[in-house]
C-alpha cells in the first residue's frame, strides 16, 4: 500500500471510479495524479504499487540547478503544464498548486502553497547580484 500515485501506468477498478469519480479538471498535468490518489485514500479506498517495472521510457533531459536565469523566465516556465523543474523538485503552476494545497491543508494552506516558491524568490535575488 502507498499514500498516493503517479499516473504513468495505473489500473483503477470501476468500483473506485464510482466512489471517487475521475481526475479533477483543475489539474492539467501530473499533480492531478497525486490529487486523485489522495482523494482515493480520503474515500477509504486503497492505492497499491505493483512490484518491479511495468514499462520504461527514454531518460528526460537533465535539469540545471537554477532551472531559469531570472525571475521572469522562472515564472514563465512555472506557468507551463509541467511547471519549473529543478534537479530535486518541480514548482507547479501556481493555480494548480493552490487547489492541491487547499484540500488537505485546512487553514494553513497558504503556508503550504507558498513554501515551494521560496526557491523562485531566491533565484530572483541571485539574478540581481
Amino acid at each position: 500500500m502507498c499514500d498516493t500515485m503517479h499516473g504513468n501506468c495505473v489500473l483503477i477498478p470501476r468500483s473506485v471510479v464510482q466512489i471517487v469519480g475521475n481526475l479533477d479538471p483543475a489539474f492539467v498535468y501530473y499533480i492531478g495524479d497525486w490529487d486523485y490518489g489522495l482523494r482515493v485514500r480520503q474515500k477509504k479506498c486503497t492505492v497499491w504499487i505493483a512490484p518491479g517495472y511495468l514499462g520504461s521510457c527514454s531518460i528526460n533531459p537533465q535539469v540545471t540547478k537554477t532551472a531559469a536565469d531570472n525571475l521572469i523566465e522562472g515564472l514563465e516556465k512555472m506557468s507551463k503544464p509541467k511547471g519549473l523543474s529543478f534537479t530535486d523538485t518541480t514548482l507547479q503552476p501556481a493555480q494548480e498548486w493552490k487547489v492541491f494545497t487547499q484540500r488537505p491543508g485546512g487553514l494553513l494552506w497558504p503556508i503550504y502553497w507558498l513554501l515551494p516558491y521560496r526557491r523562485l524568490a531566491w533565484l530572483s535575488v541571485l539574478s540581481k547580484l
